[in-house]
């Protein structure tokens, strides 16, 4: 007596099962073959969609100019170490560590990486004293810094730093971290 399958069809050799359920499973394998597929393609566009996102915000203005200044702030401050790692605040004359001072400016946003508007200065007189500009001025005109030509420049300059300018900037200061990287380490 033939042996049935669960469906009541006949059972192939040596399987346990009809032709008709042995094609049903396979039609589920493929479907399932099928999805795997779909879930990869998927995960693989995500991933692309991923890096371009993160491609775009590493090109994006904010980045480049929080970056850029970064990296001013790191080699001004170095910079100006002595051999102890010490720096001076220009507003207190307040000794400190480097990696405790801040770079202050005077005109915030126009001349955020020109040398004359930039000083160290210490926590307490760049965040609490909000630059402590009345000193600031005063000491900037005491070494000769004509503020009137200042302001002149910051109204001509504006607020405008293209990306292809802070990518140069970036670039700079990369350039002069690795060098006071070697020094130091010398």
């Amino acid at each position: 007596m033939d042996k049935l399958c669960a469906c009541g069809g006949k059972l192939l050799p040596r399987l346990r099962i009809c032709y008709r359920c042995w094609q049903k499973e396979q039609k589920v394998k493929r479907d399932k073959k099928k999805d795997r597929q779909a879930r990869t393609l998927a995960l693989i566009k995500k991933r692309e969609k991923r890096k371009d996102r993160v491609e775009k915000h590493l090109n994006s203005y904010k980045y480049l100019m929080k970056k850029a200044w970064d990296l001013q702030s790191l080699v001004m401050r170095k910079s100006a170490a002595d051999a102890d790692g010490r720096v001076r605040c220009f507003t207190c004359d307040k000794i400190m560590r480097w990696q405790d001072s801040m770079v202050g400016h005077f005109y915030h946003g126009k001349f955020d990486f020109d040398p004359r508007n930039l000083r160290i200065q210490g926590a307490c007189c760049n965040t609490y004293r909000h630059g402590n500009l009345a000193v600031y001025s005063t000491k900037l005109v005491e070494e000769g810094i004509n503020l009137k030509q200042l302001r002149r420049d910051a109204e001509i300059k504006g607020n405008a730093y293209t990306t292809i300018e802070l990518k140069e900037l970036i670039a700079n200061f990369t350039k002069k971290l690795e060098e006071l990287n070697k020094k130091t380490a010398n």
